[in-house]
């Protein structure tokens, strides 16, 4: 894989991961929806599918292929599957000792100031809109938009040191999904975890393969 088509992809990972840390969802119901993604230096769009606590996301749109990021909070885990490499990277969804996703009220007073912003119709769904002022000013305030039926935020707005990232969800559907759409395609060769920006022990590393 060729150096520049990997700095989009991880550009849009470490995105993704900031997404993960900012959202708060208890049992969420099953559907699909189209995702837009922007952050200062790109847009992209994909498609998303959530079942319970797990979720997947399909990138349609960057360079470099089409990367599918898979998060299961029942193996506190998080996958990051390229299919035209067939390979994939696992990293657990804590970081400093925290799980990545928040999922506990008590988790979220721990690390954020949160105030509630009334109620906004989003796409179709009426949503509870609520404010974070994390107490790392690293990363700035999150505005999500969570809906009532879904128990879900089908949008966030994320403005930060490095500026703003919206997530957008979009013909949401509700349906029963296969539990294949968040397991790993049976074929698909491991491979070790980049280092990157802010993350611990980043450095310069070379993609390393290993069997699954």
């Amino acid at each position: 894989m060729k150096k520049n088509r990997l700095f989009p992809f991880f550009t849009l990972f470490i995105c993704t991961m900031f997404f993960i840390g900012a959202v708060n969802f208890v049992c969420a119901a099953e559907f699909s929806a189209d995702m837009i993604q922007s952050t200062p230096d790109h847009s992209v769009k994909g498609k998303v599918f959530v079942k319970g606590e797990n979720f997947r996301e399909e990138i349609t749109s960057i360079g470099g292929g089409h990367p599918i990021i898979i998060f299961r909070k029942d193996k506190n885990l998080i996958w990051t599957l390229m299919p035209q490499n067939r390979m994939y990277m696992e990293m657990p969804a804590t970081q400093k000792g925290r799980i990545l996703t928040q999922t506990d009220q008590n988790d979220i007073k721990d690390i954020a100031e949160k105030k509630y912003l009334g109620t906004e119709k989003i796409n179709g769904f009426i949503c509870d809109k609520y404010r974070l002022v994390f107490k790392d000013k690293a990363r700035g305030t999150t505005t999500q938009w969570i809906s009532k039926k879904l128990k879900f935020p089908i949008k966030v707005v994320s403005d930060t040191t490095n500026g703003k990232v919206v997530v957008e969800y979009k013909n949401i559907r509700e349906t029963k999904l296969s539990d294949s759409l968040f397991n790993i395609p049976a074929g698909y060769k491991k491979m070790t975890m980049p280092c990157m920006p802010g993350m611990k022990g980043m450095k310069r590393c070379p993609f390393k393969r290993m069997n699954k």
